[in-house]
């Protein structure tokens, strides 16, 4: 795989301008232009799948009762996954995730007691309910912004560093936002670096799921879920 580098330079020739020596270290306001659009590729790119390169995975287990826990330091956001938060104990199932501040009112207001629990991602961390109660263990998979090999969320060696994605998608991206940027036919470029994405996303999570209590993906809502 490219590194970075070596993808910004192609992108430079595909535009038409001349690549400078240093990306990092150059003055020109051009290619400053063309690392911003790749800083934004990287972002979308980031956004639109749960990179196994830039996983990340804690486990809450706490000594008291508690119902709060704070996002580490490399948290970027929660996977898109039904099971992203799962109680390995005392019960043995994902944490459903509650998206309405509403319904989570409704729910602690009736002091709702069944056995499923649940969470709310707060500015700082996850609030659940019920409280985990001292010894629960609890995983949560959620993905950095560290988006270079070697578990860093910043581009600092131009010799070296490569993306924990296909490195074309870097330069794919930022033709298509040069060239749409400056009024040119951008659509065939654009349509190549939406392909590529999608193949990188089925290549780097090739697995299947499945389910044996029910259709996956859907949201349990606290007033649905029959009480034992």
């Amino acid at each position: 795989m490219a590194t970075i580098k070596q993808e910004l330079d192609d992108a430079a020739i595909e535009c038409g301008l001349t690549a400078p020596a240093s990306w990092l270290s150059t003055s020109d306001a051009t290619a400053a232009q063309v690392v911003s659009m790749m800083r934004a590729v990287v972002e979308d790119v980031l956004d639109r799948h749960d990179w196994s390169g830039a996983a990340g995975e804690a486990t809450i287990s706490p000594v008291a009762e508690t119902s709060a826990w704070a996002f580490p330091s490399d948290y970027e956001r929660l996977q898109r996954d039904v099971s992203a938060v799962f109680e390995v104990s005392p019960n043995r199932r994902p944490v459903a995730c509650v998206t309405s501040d509403g319904s989570w009112r409704e729910m602690v207001s009736w002091g709702w007691s069944g056995a499923q629990r649940f969470f709310r991602k707060t500015g700082t961390g996850l609030e659940f309910y019920r409280p985990l109660p001292a010894g629960a263990v609890v995983n949560v998979n959620y993905q950095t912004a560290k988006w270079i090999v070697g578990g860093l969320d910043a581009w600092t060696n131009e010799a070296s560093d490569k993306p924990v994605f296909p490195s074309r998608l870097i330069r794919l991206g930022t033709v298509a936002r040069w060239r749409k940027q400056k009024g040119m036919r951008y659509a065939d470029d654009s349509a190549e670096y939406e392909t590529a994405l999608a193949r990188a996303m089925v290549e780097d999570a090739p697995r299947r799921s499945f389910s044996t209590d029910g259709p996956t993906g859907a949201a349990v809502h606290p007033m649905r879920v029959p009480v034992p």
